[in-house]
């Protein structure tokens, strides 16, 4: 495993300046994953259900609210918060996301352009959700 330098000192500068690593993208979404005996349980999508966002977040911006499942973001399929993560993880603040998601039996599209993460308290304090 192996780091660029030239990327371990922006790290670092960063760390000392800002407290945080800039660019790291932020949707702004704490999520469950529904995964296939969920979804058979209590009617959901497999994908992430959201549990909480922050209103200001470019997530509630673009419209998306708690109990919204999100199941495509770009045309790939998200089956939960590790799909969710991985997808995340190859973006920077300012990409713009396609996203597919369902309320109340519908699905809808839009896009959004992701926020900065800047270290926050956690949006709730449940157990198995992630923040995002």
């Amino acid at each position: 495993f192996c780091i660029p330098i030239d990327d371990v000192k922006a790290i670092i500068n960063d760390l000392r300046t800002l407290g945080y690593v800039s660019g790291k993208p932020l949707l702004g979404i704490s999520v469950q994953t529904i995964n296939t005996s969920m979804s058979v349980k209590y009617g959901y999508p497999t994908g992430c259900y959201i549990v909480a966002l922050d209103e200001n977040s470019c997530a509630a911006k673009a419209g998306l609210v708690a109990t919204d499942v999100i199941t495509y973001i770009d045309g790939e399929r998200i089956s939960g918060a590790d799909a969710l993560s991985s997808l995340l993880s190859q973006k920077k603040a300012g990409d713009s996301l396609e996203i597919t998601y369902t309320r109340e039996s519908s699905s809808y599209t839009l896009t959004l352009t992701l926020d900065e993460y800047k270290p926050a308290e956690p949006r709730t304090s449940y157990s198995n959700v992630y923040d995002f």
